[in-house]
């Protein structure tokens, strides 16, 4: 899955989209901060 998003990623900056990478980037964190943040509110939980 990461090799998949880093060929993605590689592509788009060969392409010269650095800003639409930029932005798929923070996505991904945003994204994987909320799994992480709701993993924890599901443990706190049990």
């Amino acid at each position: 899955m990461l090799a998949l998003l880093r060929e993605l990623l590689e592509s788009l900056i060969r392409i010269g989209s650095i800003r639409l990478s930029l932005l798929i980037l923070v996505l991904l964190g945003v994204i994987t901060g909320i799994t992480m943040i709701l993993k924890k509110k599901k443990k706190s939980e049990e």
